[in-house]
């Protein structure tokens, strides 16, 4: 499933209707923000994080700040904390691994 939504002031009722689409609680979603629009979702969901160049305000709100800058791999710092965290980092690397001999 893909979704994409831009130019939205109100991001709120997209993220309440993509939890009813996916049977999600918004304690089950990370949001990843940079700007003020974004402080609604990030107060909301259960994982609120931080671009490096994110506004104060954003940073203040985030659980965790990532080490890089939007568009600069924070979205993938993002992603592989977790997969880490939920413990299947290891099994999706195993699928990059040289074969042994």
């Amino acid at each position: 499933m893909s979704r994409y939504f831009e130019g939205l002031r109100d991001k709120t009722p997209v993220l309440e209707e993509l939890c009813r689409t996916l049977g999600l609680g918004l304690d089950e979603v990370a949001a990843v923000g940079d700007e003020l629009v974004d402080l609604p979702l990030l107060y909301r969901v259960g994982l609120a994080v931080a671009v490096a160049d994110a506004v104060p305000e954003v940073k203040a709100a985030a659980h965790w700040v990532t080490a890089n800058p939007g568009g600069k791999g924070a979205v993938r710092e993002v992603t592989d904390l977790i997969l880490k965290a939920r413990g299947v980092w290891e099994e999706l690397m195993a699928m990059w691994r040289a074969p042994s001999d």
